[in-house]
């Protein structure tokens, strides 16, 4: 049976509360162009700041790329990070799955290219 979860007020009044919407554009992104993306983000600040980190992939061609970091990582997929080491060093890139291993994980990510 089923244990009972208690959360928070506030975590719980926010899962019962409508979505909040955001957009963001880009400078120099293609017109005509929407992508929806839904994030667990309780403020709007916060959604405002992850859509413009997913808008800001748009500018350029994309490309999918596989990158290896230390550790077990799963916890990635579906954010935007900034790689801080290896080829693409500072590069902002959007984690789509991860493959765990012993002692590293290899991501697939999307980043734009160039």
């Amino acid at each position: 049976m089923p244990k009972d979860i208690t959360v928070s007020p506030t975590v719980a009044a926010s899962l019962r509360s409508e979505a909040l919407y955001a957009r963001a554009a880009v400078v120099g992104a293609s017109r005509g162009r929407e992508v929806k993306v839904i994030s667990p983000f309780v403020t709007r600040a916060a959604g405002l700041v992850e859509a413009g980190r997913v808008a800001s992939l748009l500018v350029a061609p994309l490309v999918r790329d596989r990158v290896t970091v230390p550790g077990a990582r799963r916890d990635l997929v579906g954010k935007s990070v900034r790689l801080s080491s290896g080829p693409a060093a500072g590069a902002v890139v959007r984690v789509l799955g991860a493959e765990e291993g012993n002692s590293e994980t290899v991501l697939r990510v999307l980043r734009r290219l160039g």
